[in-house]
């Protein structure tokens, strides 16, 4: 038997050497069934060897073509794609093996057969030996400058160092300048008034001056017929406006040695005056500069019967008058010496924090004189005469709340009115870091306030930061001047704040970017 080799001569004729045009070019069936029937033969055992077969006839031998020359050699090029592999033809089937015959004689040869498929890339040999280093090339142009990265975040401060030598003390520096003296603070809400202080004892009345001697009343004329009443007259002028009121002050009896003013009205036998002007010592009579007659002394009236001569004193409401839209003196003395109502003070408000719960309400009042009528609202309705006071207990207000007070003589009607306030905190000071937590902030000074504006002088000795917080409902910054100069290097946050009463609300936080040291550092915040 002859070995396997020569089986397959006649398929390696056909397929190898086999390239392709064009990266895209397919094989023919032909040669894809003589590949598939080769690789086919490679893997099968080994049989016995078959007869000869007769030798085939002899093709026509092709003119040759002339040699081209031959072309410069092309770059390398670049790695075609991979063709798709093609369709395995189906296995034949095996023939037994004939038995050998004897060689024939050759046969012409054939034409060449169409070049077969390229076979498989092999394997990839090893690698060359390292060539020769070739000289460093001209260093390029330096590079421009990249763009500064950002700053890192400052580091933890270290432990600190053990204390160095004391230097020299330096030499005295000039004395600084003077800061900007800080706006006043706001004015503190006014204390309550204090309760009237009990009237005093009454002094003891003193001696009864003496009488003067009355004037002889003259004799009475007999009184006349009365006559017939006249026709009644035309209408007059409107008379010129009257002078605006005056407050009148009644002074009593006429003394000879008492300061009299203005609009004082005052009694001398029987009958009743006004000053004109400031006098003393100024007799009050009909024909005086100083004084003007506002009521005559009642004429003596009949004698009663059994009695004697009249003569003495009158009430003023017995006193009859001519004057229109009065029927007696004492009407006139009402108006005349009339004071308006009016309430001199009225407390029991306040101020107190945010969240805070106010349970007792203290109101008191007073006024120029007694009331005809007086209530509180607030569902608390009128109230008793004389009342001066009205305590409130068991309460929970929470929410501002005013009381009104309302009271009348009959002619004049005035209020007045007290209120319980709510305001939030602001807070400042130096502290030791940067960042401050809720229980921190509340450490620092504060004060009731309605707005974040306020200049403050904090004292850093030692290293400390800045430190001002207040509710953004306050609204934020609109400027920071630092001895007088603007400044800007600080930063401002918010945070979810809960002061001390549990009432929590939003709040801005500023401080320095950086620590500072000075005992005095001046700062308005605007």
């Amino acid at each position: 038997m002859g070995p396997r080799l020569m089986a397959r001569e006649p398929i390696d004729l056909l397929t190898e050497g086999a390239t392709y045009g064009d990266a895209d070019e397919a094989i023919s069936p032909i040669q894809q069934d003589l590949v598939a029937l080769r690789d086919a033969l490679a893997e099968s055992a080994d049989g016995e060897d078959g007869e000869q077969g007769p030798p085939g006839e002899r093709g026509p031998q092709g003119e040759p073509g002339a040699p081209g020359r031959d072309g410069v050699d092309g770059k390398d090029g670049r790695d075609g794609v991979d063709g798709k592999d093609g369709a395995a033809g189906r296995d034949g089937i095996d023939g037994r093996d004939g038995l050998p015959g004897e060689a024939g004689a050759d046969g012409a040869p054939g034409r060449d057969g169409q070049d077969g498929a390229p076979g498989r890339d092999g394997a990839e040999g090893a690698p060359g030996r390292d060539g020769v280093d070739g000289k460093d090339g001209v260093d390029g142009a330096p590079g421009r400058d990249g763009v500064d990265g950002r700053d890192g975040v400052d580091g933890r401060d270290g432990a600190p160092g053990e204390p160095g030598t004391p230097g020299r003390d330096g030499a005295d520096g000039a004395p600084g300048r003077d800061g900007i003296d800080g706006k006043d603070g706001e004015r503190g809400p006014p204390g309550r008034d204090g309760k009237d202080g009990r009237d005093g004892v009454d002094g003891e009345r003193g001696p009864p001056g003496r009488d003067g001697a009355d004037g002889r009343d003259g004799i009475n004329g007999l009184d006349g017929e009365r006559g017939p009443p006249g026709p009644k007259g035309d209408p007059g002028f409107d008379g010129a406006p009257g002078r605006d009121g005056k407050n009148l002050t009644w002074r009593g009896p006429w003394g000879p040695k008492e300061n009299y003013f203005e609009y004082d009205l005052v009694r001398h036998q029987g009958s009743a005056y006004i000053a004109l002007t400031d006098s003393i010592g100024e007799r009050p009579h009909i024909k005086s500069v100083y004084w003007d007659m506002v009521a005559a002394r009642g004429q003596t009236g009949p004698a009663g019967s059994g009695g004697g001569g009249g003569g003495g004193p009158v009430a003023a409401s017995q006193v009859t008058v001519t004057n229109p839209g009065y029927s007696n003196a004492q009407e006139i003395f009402d108006e005349l010496l009339y004071v308006a109502l009016a309430i001199t003070s009225f407390t029991g408000g306040g101020t107190y924090e945010i969240g805070a719960t106010v349970s007792t309400v203290n109101l008191d009042w007073s006024y120029n004189k007694d009331e005809t009528s007086q209530s509180l609202n607030q569902g608390i309705g009128s109230l008793s005469l004389g009342v001066r006071s009205y305590d409130l207990t068991g309460q929970s207000i929470t929410t501002n709340t005013t009381y009104t007070l309302s009271a009348s003589d009959g002619t004049t009607s005035p209020q007045a009115s007290t209120s319980i306030t709510f305001r939030p905190k602001r807070y400042w000071g130096p502290f030791a870091d940067a960042t401050p937590d809720n229980s921190e902030i509340l450490g620092l000074s504060q004060e009731l306030a309605t707005g974040r504006a306020k200049s403050i002088s904090y004292d850093c000795t030692g290293g400390r930061y800045p430190i001002y917080a207040w509710p953004t409902s306050f609204g934020a910054l609109s400027g920071v001047t630092v001895g007088g100069l603007a400044f800007s290097d600080y930063t401002v946050s918010t945070m979810s704040f809960t002061n001390a009463q549990g009432y929590t609300q939003d709040y801005y936080v500023f401080v320095f970017n950086n620590i500072q040291t000075g005992s005095a550092i001046n700062v308005v915040f605007s």
